[in-house]
């Protein structure tokens, strides 16, 4: 038996347009990204074996390897590419400066750029993803629908199969909060995601579980702040001193 999603339905016009500036910015994201794969599939193809990094997509860039093509016909095409990304570039800029302006009128996307590794788009996409936190009755719901939450199966009361991490739900959010916590990791200064993740290190000796741990901290701590109408707090993240009193009573 399939267990229907969360749904949510905004009770106005405003949150459905915000969330579908949300879309129409990644959709372009998205297409810039094709183009970019296309460009390179192509000099490939034609010759250019070892294509460095972003260099073949600035202008310089661009002409060298442009000029290196001995067909008219293949270096017109590429050309065409080239056009095609600068126009998604273009219209990708505009759309996310209009999703970003319908999502000022949120308070809370200020508050969870507090959080190390949240930037405009990942808490404005967060934000108009979920519309409003109240939709959730609990962490694992809300886990569950940004692919984060963990299947189990079973017969007899036996688990038969290994834990992983449930299909369902929305990639995007998954996403955003694995580039929060990496973003969050890279920092040079001590933050509060470093150390919850170090904890959840020494907790599961797993990277990837205490990744997973960390992403989903993220996440609920959006989602309660938000529900809560609170301001953010780092020690309501990864309080080391509740956790030393937690462990030491435990």
């Amino acid at each position: 038996m399939v267990e229907l999603k969360e749904v949510y339905q905004p009770s106005g016009d405003q949150r459905a347009v915000y969330k579908q500036a949300c879309s129409h910015y990644m959709d372009l994201r998205d297409q810039q990204r094709v183009l970019k794969q296309k460009i390179k599939s192509r000099l490939k193809r034609w010759g250019h074996l070892h294509i460095p990094g972003a260099e073949v997509f600035s202008q310089s860039g661009r002409e060298a390897y442009l000029a290196e093509l001995s067909h008219d016909r293949i270096r017109s095409q590429v050309e065409s590419l080239y056009d095609l990304l600068d126009k998604a570039h273009a219209e990708k800029k505009a759309a996310r400066r209009q999703f970003l302006e319908l999502g000022r009128h949120y308070p809370e996307t200020q508050e969870f750029q507090k959080i190390p590794g949240i930037g405009p788009i990942s808490a404005h996409t967060f934000d108009a993803y979920i519309h409003t936190p109240h939709r959730f009755a609990t962490e694992q719901k809300l886990w569950r629908y940004c692919k984060l939450g963990i299947q189990k199966r079973s017969s007899g009361g036996k688990q038969i199969q290994r834990e992983k991490l449930d299909s369902s739900g929305h990639g995007e959010l998954k996403a955003l909060s694995h580039r929060a916590v990496k973003e969050a990791l890279g920092g040079e200064d001590e933050n509060e995601v470093q150390a919850s993740y170090r904890a959840s290190l020494q907790r599961t000796g797993n990277e990837t579980h205490a990744r997973l741990n960390t992403q989903r901290k993220v996440l609920a701590t959006m989602w309660g702040l938000w529900k809560r109408g609170t301001a953010y707090n780092p020690n309501l993240f990864y309080n080391s001193n509740r956790t030393s009193q937690t462990k030491s009573s435990g």
